[in-house]
């Protein structure tokens, strides 16, 4: 059995996370996922969520920021895929914590 895995791709797009998915395949699994570009419209491809198989994704977003991130699309991308959705602009602070084999998310709000 292995351990958790995450995956934490930066501000990649679309291209390049296809890219990873066909270079990768399977080896990117992980239970964790903090999606791409703060949840914008160019990151977070159907192909990669699908590869990645996360149980939870980390939406990383500012409150009411100005390019209106998450994009719509990638969170019903996200919910028709039926995973757990933690974001920093409606829950504050994401904590996650593990022991390698079991997973805590918590949120925090000053």
């Amino acid at each position: 059995m292995r351990n958790l895995g995450f995956l934490f791709t930066g501000d990649l797009e679309s291209e390049k996370e296809i890219e990873l998915s066909d270079y990768y395949g399977n080896k990117l699994e992980a239970e964790i996922f903090k999606l791409g570009h703060h949840g914008s419209r160019t990151s977070s491809t159907p192909q990669l969520l699908d590869q990645v198989q996360p149980k939870a994704v980390i939406v990383s977003a500012g409150e009411k920021n100005r390019y209106r991130h998450p994009s719509p699309s990638v969170l019903d991308r996200i919910k028709n895929r039926d995973i757990s959705i933690y974001r920093t602009d409606q829950q504050g602070a994401i904590t996650i914590k593990t022991n390698g084999k079991n997973i805590r998310v918590s949120s925090f709000l000053p």
